[in-house]
């Protein structure tokens, strides 16, 4: 690939476009499953996996549908709250590794909450992105 066709705007086939839909849909299927119901050979899928445009375009699209996720999530966690359910926080704060054992949550402190998950989740992408360009740098 030579410099000008890194500068350009990756652009997917339909295809790929269908491939990122498959991929993103839970349960996860493998890529060979993928791949078959495309109806393109699996070696097509790896090499679009190996080309960095079509990886950097399939993780934007990603984190997309997991913001839309997450303000849909949020709303539904608020709304519990409100009517004084709080599990749906703790599930947050146990996945973002926030909740303490014997920490209580129906103390009305429903913004503190907010506050933190927003941070946990903010210091996991920070980490991510770490990972990430260390990963890289060493390949």
């Amino acid at each position: 690939m030579n410099q000008i066709e890194d500068k350009k705007e990756f652009m997917p086939k339909p295809i790929q476009i269908e491939f990122a839909k498959l991929y993103m849909q839970i349960p996860r299927k493998t890529q060979a499953e993928i791949a078959n119901e495309l109806k393109v050979h699996r070696n097509t899928v790896a090499n679009w996996l190996h080309d960095e445009r079509f990886r950097s375009w399939l993780n934007s699209k990603c984190n997309e549908m997991i913001e839309k996720s997450l303000v849909q999530l949020y709303q539904v966690g608020l709304a519990q709250a409100l009517r004084g359910k709080f599990d749906f926080w703790k599930v947050i704060m146990e996945l973002a590794g926030i909740y303490q054992p014997g920490m209580r949550l129906d103390t009305g402190q429903v913004e503190l909450v907010k506050i933190e998950v927003v941070q946990a989740q903010a210091q996991q992408q920070v980490k991510e992105v770490k990972e990430d360009s260390i990963e890289s740098q060493n390949s």
